[in-house]
């Protein structure tokens, strides 16, 4: 997978965060996939004591020379977030059954820190 943009959060802890993040970061590959050819990888990751996700989007439209393009994906995402649980899950799960939309897995992975290289992208 080529470099291209990445999203890292924490979610508030609970038992849902998974799902959560999964309907998000599917919602947004999807809704934007219309717009670009794009492509996702979902991670939850491990830094020290720290937990959080980290969403990789990429396609030949998600680089330096698009910057407009690398504007749009954080800002759908962040529109989708601010849904309520209920909202993204009954939408997530409607395409889901319709199979209108593909269901990316959750890689868990462990990083140490480099201040010299982000290394999530060797796990692609």
């Amino acid at each position: 997978m080529d470099k291209g943009l990445d999203i890292s959060f924490q979610v508030a802890s609970g038992s849902e965060d998974q799902d959560l993040v999964q309907a998000l970061a599917d919602l947004t590959g999807h809704d934007m996939s219309k717009e670009f050819n794009i492509d996702w990888r979902i991670f939850k990751v491990k830094l020290e004591d720290k937990r959080f996700f980290k969403i990789l989007y990429t396609g030949p439209k998600i680089n330096g020379f698009h910057p407009h393009n690398m504007k749009k994906i954080p800002d759908h995402f962040d529109t989708i977030s601010r849904l309520s649980y209920n909202e993204v899950m009954t939408r997530y799960n409607k395409l889901l059954e319709d199979g209108s939309i593909k269901k990316i897995p959750i890689k868990e992975i462990e990083e140490s820190y480099d201040l010299w290289q982000d290394k999530i992208w060797q796990y692609i």
